[in-house]
């Protein structure tokens, strides 16, 4: 009875997969205090239990997710300092606050005070994050972008778009604020809290740090959090291009060269179900790339996609992007060129 009581506080998924676990463990039964085993080592009361709980369950309905603010020991004001800690940051206390303060919190809070006719009463300075939101997608936005044109100067604009839009989507920013605790931390009217919700919070964050900090932390903060997200991913994933040769057109138009000659390499089991043809695309009798493909349609198509790796410099062996300000980047190689010319000379 011991046993049955203990785990009543386990889910039912959990309980069943105890029960498997320890079918065929020996002595079982003086491990629960249970002494309802047969031969075989299962124990007899554990369908009953599960089916009893599931049958509650369907009458009384799932219970959804609880937030941690439910819980007895909750301290908002230590939540707040382990976040700073979390990310390794100094806040403004009240701008940590404001940022995580969505604007229907407001006026839930409003709405309660005038219902405990305290309206009149007191100073109401809860403020909500729409202000903060807003600069801090503008200064991650604007990193980004600097960012992106500096270790990628060969990508167009739409490359670079696409991927700034990746960085600062609702899932991207809710992903990275889900493992930094930012979902508990949002004062919002209901839980759990929608992923654009979580995302614009994200965003308050920066633009507070933004203004207890300054500019260059906060960049720091940026590509530390939110451009590490490009780490082991495909940009052409990210950037999804339609027409791949009528790009490759454009950027050699670009560059002042001819169009894409494409040629056939070679070719094997035509005469089969599953041939294969390797097309070569050319430019000023110059090779770009080639690409594979089970018609020569698709391995046209193959090699303007392995020609735009190859003109836009993103292939998977080029060297790393640094993990800093492009400010601070520039003038480093700066003072190297200096101290290069002034051994020359």
């Amino acid at each position: 009875m011991a046993a049955r009581m203990s785990l009543m506080r386990y889910p039912i998924f959990f309980i069943a997969r105890r029960c498997h676990l320890l079918r065929n463990v020996s002595k079982s039964s003086l491990i629960f205090g249970c002494s309802n085993v047969n031969s075989r080592g299962i124990r007899q009361w554990a369908k009953p239990l599960i089916d009893q709980l599931m049958r509650h369950q369907r009458t009384v309905g799932i219970a959804g997710p609880v937030s941690r603010s439910s819980w007895k020991n909750w301290n908002y004001d230590s939540e707040l300092f382990a976040f700073s800690q979390r990310v390794g940051e100094h806040f403004d206390e009240d701008l940590l606050r404001q940022a995580f303060t969505h604007e229907s919190y407001v006026e839930v809070e409003l709405k309660r005070r005038m219902e405990m006719g305290l309206d009149g009463h007191g100073v109401f300075n809860i403020v909500d994050n729409n202000k903060l939101a807003e600069l801090g997608e503008e200064v991650a936005s604007t990193h980004i972008t600097e960012h992106l044109r500096y270790h990628y100067p060969a990508l167009p604009d739409d490359g670079i778009r696409a991927i700034c839009e990746f960085l600062l989507s609702s899932e991207t920013l809710s992903h990275v604020g889900k493992h930094l605790g930012v979902r508990d931390l949002i004062l919002y009217k209901q839980f759990p809290v929608p992923i654009e919700i979580q995302a614009r919070a994200f965003l308050a964050v920066i633009g507070a740090l933004h203004k207890s900090k300054g500019a260059e932390i906060c960049l720091k903060f940026v590509q530390d959090f939110v451009v590490a997200q490009l780490i082991d991913r495909d940009l052409y994933d990210i950037w999804k291009i339609d027409n791949p040769m009528g790009v490759v057109v454009e950027h050699l138009k670009s560059q002042g060269l001819q169009p894409p000659e494409p040629r056939l390499i070679r070719q094997t089991g035509v005469s089969t179900y599953t041939p294969l043809y390797t097309v070569g695309l050319y430019t000023n009798r110059q090779y770009i790339a080639e690409g594979s493909g089970l018609t020569i349609t698709e391995a046209q198509e193959e090699a303007a996609r392995s020609a735009l790796v190859k003109l836009f410099n993103t292939t998977p062996d080029r060297k790393p992007f640094k993990f800093e300000p492009v400010s601070i980047t520039v003038e480093r190689e700066n003072r190297q060129k200096t101290h290069l010319l002034s051994e020359s000379r």
